[in-house]
């Protein structure tokens, strides 16, 4: 359970008690009207339980009550201005001049999802559908009665299917392998999406959008649908800087960022991607953090994704990779011969590349950092231990407060 969870639980706990409340809310506890009478947090008057809060907010001397304040403000401000009735609205939008556009686009309705013929929702198979369905996309299925599981035999399988999934599948599907990419998330197309964000947060966002650090400090917009972050970013990818590209190849030794291959893939990416954009000169619809309902956005469930599909890769959806099993081979190197996943819908398949026939078109391991975001949080703490982790850059996204007179 994260940290910040369990000081809200011990906070409120505490208020249930008057000397619990005294000490957290100090003289504001007392009833001046029957001095020196000791109230709990739950008879305190409206107007001084908001001073209470409002002090939280600036006691730095009082971190237990801080944090519970900024825990609870984040979650009540979340779901009270993402909540909608049945006809989408919410009263609080007019009250702040904001608006969004559910209607609908005629102009990006498709004839078919660019994706389906690549896709399995593992959700809505079980174990005979799903072993028939591999059977039928071209992928070899046997079952291992001793671990109770069925193989499946690829030549690479791809963890992710944002932009370094993306644009690996599309490759290694293109250079004649057969790929599998494994998507935590669920698939979607323009005309799925509502533009709201409460609805889309719960569905294409990790932890529906409330991945934080143990201390609370800082929440993750991490995305979790085909395309992954690709998806729903807010409409802006930045090219690796130049200094960022010589201290990786010169201070940290890894000669691959300073090659020209690199440079001419690092220009290719960015052109079909329209980096920094991430859509056409002229769109602006508002909402593509919130999945872009013009089809305009470019992420890779609309580019590279759709070449991983039209050379046979295949994607499985809500699929969750667990572990990476790891042998040494001849050259006493650790290399990746099967994966063990879960389906939500099954957990008896286990993924196992063919090597023999992939070994030389996958020897670039992925030197990204994935975060353990099924843990719910990260812990600074242990990131700041190391040189590595301590070293990760994150895009900010910087939220605008401000208390208003009435």
């Amino acid at each position: 359970m994260p940290v910040t969870v369990k000081v809200v639980r011990i906070v409120l706990r505490i208020l249930t008690f008057r000397l619990g409340t005294l000490l957290l809310c100090g003289l504001l506890s007392f009833d001046k009207k029957n001095w020196p009478s000791l109230l709990k947090f739950s008879d305190i008057s409206l107007e001084k339980r908001e001073k209470i809060l409002q002090r939280w907010n600036i006691q730095w001397y009082n971190p237990l009550a801080r944090i519970a304040f900024l825990m609870i403000k984040a979650m009540f401000l979340f779901y009270y201005f993402t909540w909608t009735n049945e006809n989408s609205e919410n009263p609080a939008w007019d009250a702040i001049g904001y608006g969004v556009d559910i209607g609908t686009n005629d102009d990006v309705e498709q004839e078919e999802r660019p994706l389906d013929k690549g896709i399995i929702a593992t959700a809505k198979e079980d174990e005979m559908t799903m072993k028939q369905r591999m059977i039928n996309k071209g992928l070899q299925v046997t079952e291992d009665r001793e671990s109770d599981t069925y193989k499946i035999e690829c030549d690479a399988v791809v963890v992710g299917s944002a932009c370094g999934g993306g644009v690996a599948a599309a490759n290694l599907a293109k250079s004649g392998l057969r790929v599998v990419v494994l998507e935590k998330g669920n698939y979607f197309v323009p005309q799925d999406y509502s533009t709201l964000e409460g609805p889309s947060m719960f569905e294409m966002f990790e932890l529906n959008s409330l991945l934080m650090t143990h201390d609370g400090r800082f929440r993750f917009m991490a995305g979790s649908t085909v395309g992954g972050g690709s998806v729903v970013n807010w409409a802006a990818s930045l090219k690796t800087p130049d200094a960022i590209i010589e201290e990786w190849s010169v201070d940290l030794g890894i000669p691959i960022f300073s090659r020209e291959n690199y440079k001419a893939a690092m220009y290719t990416v960015c052109k079909r991607l329209v980096v920094p954009r991430n859509s056409s000169e002229k769109h602006y619809c508002g909402s593509c953090s919130s999945g872009c309902k013009t089809g305009d956005k470019r992420g890779t469930d609309s580019t590279w994704l759709v070449d991983a599909v039209n050379n046979n890769a295949l994607i499985l959806t809500q699929c969750k990779a667990e572990k990476l099993i790891l042998v040494d081979n001849d050259a006493e190197e650790r290399r990746e011969t099967g994966l063990k996943k879960k389906m939500f819908g099954s957990d008896s398949f286990s993924i196992q590349p063919n090597q023999k026939e992939a070994s030389d078109q996958c020897q670039s391991d992925s030197c990204g950092l994935r975060l353990a975001y099924d843990t719910g949080t990260v812990d600074f703490e242990r990131v700041e231990e190391s040189k590595h982790w301590s070293r990760t850059p994150y895009p900010p996204y910087p939220d605008g407060l401000g208390i208003l007179p009435r």
